[in-house]
Formats: C-alpha cells, structure tokens, sequence
C-alpha cells in the first residue's frame, strides 16, 4: 500500500506542469494604455445671410406691390403685397431660401407683414427722433386742447414719430377739400389754377361745385368719389360733402396722414402741393407764423368750423431745418382738434408747426436699427 502512495506525488506534480503552461496561454496578455483620442474642434456655425437692412433695421420696397409670404419661399402663395417705395417698413429677420437667396421678414404699416425677396427691398436709413424737449411740448400741446384732439408727425418714409390724442374720427372742416381735389386730380387733369382756386382761400362754393361735378350732378355721389380715392390712396375717411361744411366729413388723424402720404405716389401730386396755403405767405396761411421757423416751411390744409360743435384743423407738409425743398424731404403733419374754439386750437397748432420746423427739433437715431419711430399707424 504504501507503494502508490509515492507514486502520486510524482504524478501530480507532472499534471501541475502540463496545466501550468496551457493556463498561460489562455491568460490575456496585458495591453499597453491607449491614448484618449484628440476633441475634434468643431465646425463653422451657420453664417447669417447678409443684407445691407441689416445695418440699419429698415426697409424700404423697390417697386410697390411685391409679394409678401408667410414662409422665405418663393413656391409658398403670397398673403400680401408691400405698399409703395415710399413706406419703409421694419425689419424682423433675415434667412434663406430654398435655392440660397436672402430673404427677410419685414413689417410694415397697417399690419402687413411677411417674408420679401432681398432682391426686391433696399436698406431705408433710421427715422430720426424727436428731441426729447420738442416731444414733451407736443405732449402738453395736444392734451391742452382735450380729449376731441389729436396730433401725428411722419417721417419721409411714413413711420410715425409722434402721435397722441384721440385714435377716433374727427369732423375734418375744410380738410375736407383735400381729399375733393385728390379725387378731381385722379379723375383728370386739373389746371393748377383751379386746384389753388380752392385750396388756398378755402373756397367752399368752388369745392363743392367740383365734388357735385364729380358726381355726375350729385352731391352724394361726388363725396363718394373723394371716398373711393381717398381709400386707393390707403385713408378710410367719411365724407358727406365737398366742401367740409358739414360735421359729417370725420376721419382719424392717422387716416388724414395717410392720404397726404399716400398722395405723393400720385403722378399730379406736384399740383396739388402746390397749391396749398404756405405759412407765413399765401392763402388761409398767410398771416399765420409769419417770422417763425415754420415761415415758408409749411404747406398746409387749414380747416375751421366755429360753431358749436367747433373745428380746428391743419394738414400738410412740413420741411424740418435744412431739410432742403424736396417733397421727399418734408414731414406729414396733422393736427385736428374738436369741441375747442377756433381761437384756442389755432395757437396751439401754430406752435406745434414751430417746434417742428426749429433746428434741433429732430436728432438722428441713437445705434443703427433701434428707431423711436414704428411702422404701425
């Protein structure tokens, strides 16, 4: 028995050395470290398309009319058109099309709004602003003459630098007449004779004989006609008459801004602007801010009804310090009040034209498209 018993050490030991190196074979062989790898930088944003608006925050339409899209494509149907070269409009985005063009998203007054080929649109400059001492007397000017008062200012490009007082229509006295000749001037030509013959001194016989003619021999009709092209023009106005005889002519102050801006796209726009009163020098405007800042600077309707219920308007355009004579330079400024004596609203509104057309009265916008004006009216 003891025999096998020294037989076995032996015979493990072999069996140990057999397993020994098969374990070192299956054993994984350690792996050097691997290095982490290097960050990979990352790639180039997505540039913004560029366009000159984006200096200035404005637009302004090459022609009228261009379509207007919800979306920055041309295959997406349009839901609105751009008004007139001459109305700027604010500019909101920037982004590509399908093919790569430019497109922007532009708002402009009235709430229209969309996306614009950037083809189609130039850069507008900023508005100015109005210096903060001319904007705080415009304030206490139009509260002063109550709550049937109102008074807007518009830049060149139809983006509102002031406005305050009632949004409601006002009875428009002989402003009236303004519209009467816009529509006569759309109708036909109309010698610039006759078109002073009425603005100037405030003819109402003449008007009225014009608004009937209009109207094919009815008054109805003529003041309808003024209402048509009053409208085509952008203003919505109520006009009962030619004249502006009666209470029912009304229309907001922003309305009236809108028809004398909107006249300037009108091919015998020249002969009525010529024919309006000027401050200090022709017609209902002769002896009014005669030796002012406004002297020579303001061609204006002026409107009065002194009877109960009172009227006092005055319309027009209005060239700031060194604007230089260009119709394309001047301000539109409407200044309406009701329920106020002639005596009283007449001061005021003579004031207001000053301190418009004052050096200094205007300053230039504080950063490149950040505007004190809107396109809103």
């Amino acid at each position: 028995m003891p025999r096998p018993a020294r037989l076995a050490a032996p015979l493990a030991l072999v069996l140990a050395a057999v397993a020994a190196p098969a374990a070192a074979q299956t054993a994984p062989a350690p792996q050097p470290p691997v290095a982490p790898a290097p960050p990979v930088a990352p790639g180039p944003a997505p540039a913004v398309p560029a366009h000159p608006a984006a200096r200035t925050g404005w637009v302004v339409p090459l022609a009228g009319g261009e379509p207007l899209r919800p979306a920055p494509d041309p295959a997406v149907a349009a839901t609105a058109v751009a008004p007139s070269a001459r109305v700027a409009g604010r500019l909101q985005r920037v982004a590509r099309g399908p093919d790569g063009s430019v497109w922007l998203r532009v708002a402009f007054p009235d709430a229209v709004r969309g996306w614009v080929d950037g083809a189609a649109v130039a850069a507008a400059p900023p508005p100015p602003a109005l210096a903060p001492a001319v904007r705080r007397a415009l304030v206490r000017r139009t509260a002063s003459l109550g709550g049937a008062s109102a008074l807007v200012v518009r830049d060149p490009l139809g983006r509102t630098l002031f406005a305050a007082g009632t949004r409601a229509p006002l009875i428009l006295a002989s402003v009236t007449k303004v519209a009467t000749v816009a529509a006569a001037l759309a109708d036909a030509p109309m010698r610039p004779a006759a078109a002073a013959a009425i603005l100037r001194p405030s003819d109402n016989r003449r008007a009225q004989a014009l608004s009937t003619a209009l109207g094919g021999g009815s008054r109805g009709l003529g003041a309808r006609r003024a209402v048509e092209a009053a409208a085509a023009l952008g203003a919505e106005m109520r006009l009962v008459d030619g004249s502006g005889l009666s209470r029912g002519n009304r229309a907001a102050a922003g309305e009236v801004a809108d028809l004398l801006h909107g006249l300037r796209d009108a091919p015998r726009f020249p002969v009525l602007l010529r024919a309006l009163p000027v401050a200090g020098r022709s017609g209902t405007l002769q002896w009014r801010m005669r030796g002012s800042w406004a002297h020579g600077r303001l061609r204006a309707k002026t409107g009065t009804l002194a009877d109960p219920p009172a009227a006092s308007a005055l319309a027009g355009y209005l060239w700031p310090h060194r604007a230089g004579p260009s119709p394309d330079r001047a301000l539109v400024v409407v200044a309406i009040a009701n329920r106020v004596a002639p005596w009283r609203a007449r001061p005021v509104h003579d004031a207001v034209a000053r301190e418009l057309a004052a050096p200094g009265a205007l300053v230039p916008a504080r950063r490149p498209g950040i505007a004190s004006a809107t396109p809103g009216r």
